[in-house]
Protein backbone atom coordinates (compact mmCIF):
# COMPACT_ATOMS: atom_id res chain seq x y z
CA UNK A 1 0.00 0.00 0.00
CA UNK A 2 1.02 3.51 -0.53
CA UNK A 3 1.64 6.22 2.11
CA UNK A 4 -0.70 8.69 1.02
CA UNK A 5 -0.92 12.76 1.93
CA UNK A 6 -0.60 16.10 0.81
CA UNK A 7 2.63 16.53 -1.15
CA UNK A 8 4.35 19.97 0.18
CA UNK A 9 7.57 21.85 -0.19
CA UNK A 10 10.34 21.50 2.54
CA UNK A 11 9.17 25.08 3.84
CA UNK A 12 5.99 24.56 3.96
CA UNK A 13 6.25 21.10 5.87
CA UNK A 14 8.27 23.42 8.68
CA UNK A 15 5.52 25.96 8.93
CA UNK A 16 3.08 23.46 9.20
CA UNK A 17 4.87 21.06 11.37
CA UNK A 18 5.04 24.61 13.85
CA UNK A 19 1.12 25.44 13.36
CA UNK A 20 0.32 21.59 14.02
CA UNK A 21 2.67 22.32 17.19
CA UNK A 22 1.07 25.33 18.61
CA UNK A 23 -2.30 23.44 18.46
CA UNK A 24 -1.02 20.12 19.65
CA UNK A 25 -1.60 18.15 17.15
CA UNK A 26 0.97 15.32 16.11
CA UNK A 27 1.93 15.42 12.50
CA UNK A 28 2.22 12.83 10.13
CA UNK A 29 4.53 13.35 8.24
CA UNK A 30 7.36 12.27 5.67
CA UNK A 31 10.22 13.73 4.46
CA UNK A 32 11.78 13.07 1.75
CA UNK A 33 15.78 14.30 1.51
CA UNK A 34 18.24 14.29 -1.02
CA UNK A 35 21.64 12.54 1.03
CA UNK A 36 25.39 13.30 1.26
CA UNK A 37 27.20 12.68 -2.09
CA UNK A 38 27.09 8.71 -2.91
CA UNK A 39 24.19 7.65 -0.51
CA UNK A 40 21.04 6.51 -1.57
CA UNK A 41 17.52 8.74 -1.26
CA UNK A 42 16.49 8.25 2.72
CA UNK A 43 12.86 8.93 4.04
CA UNK A 44 12.28 9.52 7.23
CA UNK A 45 9.41 10.48 9.48
CA UNK A 46 9.08 13.95 11.31
CA UNK A 47 11.86 16.92 10.38
CA UNK A 48 14.78 15.39 11.83
CA UNK A 49 17.83 16.97 10.35
CA UNK A 50 19.70 20.30 10.10
CA UNK A 51 19.27 22.99 8.26
CA UNK A 52 22.14 21.99 5.56
CA UNK A 53 20.16 18.77 4.38
CA UNK A 54 18.38 19.02 1.30
CA UNK A 55 14.78 18.66 1.50
CA UNK A 56 13.15 17.05 -1.85
CA UNK A 57 9.30 17.09 -0.57
CA UNK A 58 7.38 15.75 2.32
CA UNK A 59 4.34 13.68 2.28
CA UNK A 60 1.97 15.54 5.19
CA UNK A 61 -1.06 12.77 5.92
CA UNK A 62 -2.24 14.91 8.91
CA UNK A 63 -5.08 15.91 7.43
CA UNK A 64 -5.55 14.18 4.67
CA UNK A 65 -4.02 10.99 4.05
CA UNK A 66 -4.41 7.07 4.87
CA UNK A 67 -4.49 4.18 6.98
CA UNK A 68 -0.46 4.28 6.60
CA UNK A 69 -0.15 7.29 9.04
CA UNK A 70 -1.50 5.13 11.73
CA UNK A 71 1.42 2.40 11.64
CA UNK A 72 2.94 2.57 15.00
CA UNK A 73 7.18 2.63 15.22
CA UNK A 74 9.69 -0.05 16.06
CA UNK A 75 13.33 -0.65 15.42
CA UNK A 76 12.09 -4.21 14.78
CA UNK A 77 9.62 -3.60 11.77
CA UNK A 78 7.84 -5.80 9.75
CA UNK A 79 7.22 -2.76 7.28
CA UNK A 80 9.50 -0.46 5.24
CA UNK A 81 8.73 2.40 3.32
CA UNK A 82 10.11 2.73 -0.14
CA UNK A 83 10.30 5.60 -2.67
CA UNK A 84 9.25 4.87 -6.31
CA UNK A 85 9.59 7.78 -8.73
CA UNK A 86 8.08 7.43 -11.90
CA UNK A 87 7.21 9.83 -14.40
CA UNK A 88 8.38 13.43 -14.47
CA UNK A 89 7.68 13.87 -10.81
CA UNK A 90 10.04 15.36 -8.55
CA UNK A 91 8.52 13.60 -5.68
CA UNK A 92 8.29 10.19 -5.47
CA UNK A 93 5.30 7.41 -4.31
CA UNK A 94 5.74 6.20 -0.77
CA UNK A 95 5.33 2.92 -0.88
CA UNK A 96 5.15 0.38 2.08
CA UNK A 97 6.27 -3.36 1.77
CA UNK A 98 6.51 -6.09 4.70
CA UNK A 99 9.91 -6.96 5.20
CA UNK A 100 8.81 -10.66 6.34
CA UNK A 101 5.57 -12.99 6.35
CA UNK A 102 3.10 -11.02 8.70
CA UNK A 103 0.37 -13.73 10.61
CA UNK A 104 -2.84 -12.53 11.24
CA UNK A 105 -3.81 -10.32 14.30
CA UNK A 106 -0.01 -9.47 14.01
CA UNK A 107 0.78 -5.60 14.53
CA UNK A 108 2.09 -3.94 11.32
CA UNK A 109 5.16 -1.73 12.22
CA UNK A 110 7.93 0.66 10.51
CA UNK A 111 10.79 1.83 11.81
CA UNK A 112 10.67 5.99 11.37
CA UNK A 113 14.35 6.10 11.72
CA UNK A 114 16.00 7.11 8.58
CA UNK A 115 19.39 6.01 8.68
CA UNK A 116 21.01 9.53 9.61
CA UNK A 117 23.43 9.11 12.53
CA UNK A 118 22.66 10.68 15.93
CA UNK A 119 24.79 13.38 15.80
CA UNK A 120 22.89 15.03 12.75
CA UNK A 121 19.58 14.96 14.05
CA UNK A 122 18.43 18.11 15.45
CA UNK A 123 16.10 16.46 18.32
CA UNK A 124 15.57 12.68 19.82
CA UNK A 125 12.16 11.23 20.78
CA UNK A 126 12.82 8.97 23.14
CA UNK A 127 11.76 5.13 22.01
CA UNK A 128 9.20 2.43 24.15
CA UNK A 129 8.67 -0.22 21.38
CA UNK A 130 10.16 -2.90 23.89
CA UNK A 131 11.85 -4.35 20.90
CA UNK A 132 15.34 -6.29 22.03
CA UNK A 133 16.73 -4.49 19.15
CA UNK A 134 15.50 -0.41 20.82
CA UNK A 135 18.32 1.73 19.91
CA UNK A 136 16.46 3.70 23.05
CA UNK A 137 15.32 6.37 20.36
CA UNK A 138 13.10 7.12 17.54
CA UNK A 139 14.79 9.76 15.27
Amino acid sequence: FDYIGEIVSGEEAVQREANYASSRQPPFMFNITLPAPGLGLEVCKGRVYKATSSVLCTVDCTKKGNVARLVNHSCSPNLVVLPHFHGHNACPRLQVFSTKDIQAGEELLMDYHSGARSEELTQRVPCHCGSPECRGWVY
